[in-house]
């Protein structure tokens, strides 16, 4: 589900590529806890983030996202679908 790319200055940036996000931290956890945090939001501000054409799609990952228990578990939901 994500790509994980190291910056010349040692950022690490991760994409879903179903939801077209990108976000950016300074490890691979960071960048992992803004998706998260992107997740949240998409919730909390549903009719915001649902109505444009391309946030239909988020819907069903931002579920599935928060349905789990612990960071770790969506952390490893993230990574077990990395191509």
């Amino acid at each position: 589900m994500a790509d994980f790319y190291t910056g010349e200055d040692s950022s690490v940036t991760a994409a879903l590529r179903e939801l077209d996000i990108v976000e950016n931290g300074g490890t691979s956890k960071e960048a992992l806890d803004n998706l998260i945090e992107y997740a949240e939001e998409y919730q909390e501000n549903l009719s915001m983030y649902f109505a444009p054409p391309n946030g239909h799609g988020h819907y069903p990952y931002v579920l599935e996202i928060l349905s789990e228990n612990s960071k770790e578990e969506v952390s490893d939901l993230i990574c077990s679908h990395a191509g």
